[in-house]
């Protein structure tokens, strides 16, 4: 894929550097989610990549803003690349957890009203601290989730205390502790 042409002004000579972003951000976004949609990302997928290139592009906007909007437009396209790339290689590495896992998961049976509230509990918790959960439900202990997972025990401890903190109104019991 090339690199997308500019827009025909540069438009920064006079208005400040918050105007300015806004302006970009504004005839920028939708252009970097069609390059994000272009590069084979879903459509969230692609939303989220140019949102993240767009905060990359603010945090350098006091260098870029002074540049020709064909240098800001080709740095916005290589950023959004990056992104991508970035979030390609956590859904990768998401995959491998995942995979890992598969042996270590149990498929949830229907409970007693025909649902599986367990489940829908646990998808209350953000990644970390689900894999942590269901790792500890199993049985493991923090400092082998802490190996499988690559984190430290007291990041380990810290996702369960969290989970449980999160979990305990809604779960209807004082303790939730499996682990």
């Amino acid at each position: 894929m090339t690199a997308p042409t500019a827009e025909a002004s540069d438009g920064n000579e006079d208005s400040d550097p918050e105007s300015a972003f806004t302006a970009f951000y504004a005839s920028s976004f939708s252009r970097l989610v069609l390059w994000g949609r272009a590069k084979g990302l879903h459509s969230h997928d692609a939303n989220d990549a140019a949102q993240d290139a767009m905060i990359r592009i603010y945090s350098k906007w006091s260098e870029l803003y002074l540049r020709p909007e064909a240098t800001r437009v080709v740095y916005a396209w290589r950023t959004l690349n990056s992104a991508a790339v970035d979030l390609q290689r956590h859904a990768g590495r998401q995959r491998d957890r995942l995979t890992a896992m598969a042996p270590f998961v149990r498929v949830a049976e229907p409970d007693a009203s025909g649902g599986t509230e367990a489940l829908d509990l646990l998808g209350r918790l953000d990644g970390n601290q689900r894999e942590v959960m269901l790792l500890a439900y199993e049985g493991l202990s923090a400092s082998d989730i802490a190996e499988h997972l690559d984190l430290t025990p007291s990041a380990v401890r810290s996702h369960l205390h969290n989970a449980r903190k999160t979990l305990r109104p809604q779960w209807g019991r004082k303790e939730i502790d499996h682990g």
